[in-house]
């Protein structure tokens, strides 16, 4: 194959049918080698490089929506988009949502008061756990990065769970994790799980607000464990990463529905054996010729 395949990123679980339009060309947003971790024989395209693109008729999509309501061209023919893709999205949206907004709510009473450790702990869980379902849903063509990401947000929930079960219940784990920083190293892989995926939603669709989600989580909890900068100024980085996440939650909803849908063709695509994954390029380029 001598180009790229260029492909979209985007949540929700992945179906469809056809495989035509050849549309070889590098999207804008760089590309993944084949040898690439998910690349090739555990899931990946067949060719030189897997292009991740935001390049379309709008300002991000890569599918163009055909005249025909709900159905979209993508990179190996039309799909559909459906009900269950719909509430999938939803679903995802409300997810990071539900995170944002209980982590802000923490930012604040830790901020503003002393107590309220149930509400903090309570807080603390749902919003972690919601974010957790988003990570279900998300949809990233490269498997083994979108495993990566389960498995620092599993490893920081069992971190947390553990913090929370072991402390003496004086104070909630919010406050447990201000008053003592090395305790971010059993948590902190949560919140590069949600580093990890403001970073994804930068590199697919341009959003600052997710590179700034991304840019601002190191510096707070990598700042906070190695006590780079006194009270005052973490106080400021946490409110600055509250808003940036809920900017960036909050964005999502303006979004058309199929932009985090992807093009479910590909990802039809990946789940071919690479045997049949090379007989469909072939058979592409030879339309093309």
């Amino acid at each position: 194959v001598r180009g790229a395949v260029r492909a979209r990123c985007g949540a929700g679980k992945a179906s469809g049918r056809g495989r035509s339009q050849p549309p070889f060309a590098r999207g804008r947003s760089g590309c993944i080698p084949r040898n690439a971790p998910g690349v090739g024989r555990e899931g990946g395209v067949g060719g030189n490089f897997i292009a991740l693109s935001g390049r379309g008729k709008r300002s991000g999509p890569i599918c163009e929506a055909s005249q025909e309501a709900g159905r979209f061209q993508g990179q190996f023919g039309t799909w559909q988009l459906e009900d269950s893709d719909k509430t999938e999205v939803f679903l995802y949206r409300l997810g990071l949502t539900g995170c944002a907004g209980c982590f802000a709510a923490i930012a604040i009473g830790l901020l503003a008061t002393h107590g309220w450790d149930t509400a903090l702990n309570t807080a603390y869980f749902v919003g972690s756990s919601s974010f957790g379902l988003s990570l279900v849903l998300i949809h990233i063509y490269v498997k083994p990065l979108k495993r990566l990401l389960q498995a620092l947000w599993l490893t920081g929930m069992g971190g947390s769970l553990y913090l929370m079960l072991s402390g003496d219940g004086s104070s909630s784990l919010p406050r447990y994790l201000v008053e003592h920083p090395q305790g971010l190293w059993l948590a902190g892989p949560l919140f590069a799980s949600i580093a990890g995926v403001a970073f994804k939603e930068g590199f697919c669709y341009g959003k600052k607000e997710s590179f700034a989600l991304f840019a601002i989580t190191p510096f707070l909890f990598l700042g906070h464990i190695f006590q780079v900068a006194d009270a005052s100024f973490e106080s400021g980085l946490l409110v600055a990463w509250a808003v940036s996440f809920l900017l960036f939650a909050g964005g999502k909803w303006s979004q058309a529905v199929h932009e985090d849908i992807g093009d479910k063709s590909v990802f039809e695509f990946l789940e071919l054996p690479e045997d049949e994954q090379q007989a469909v390029l072939a058979r592409m380029e030879n339309e093309r010729q």
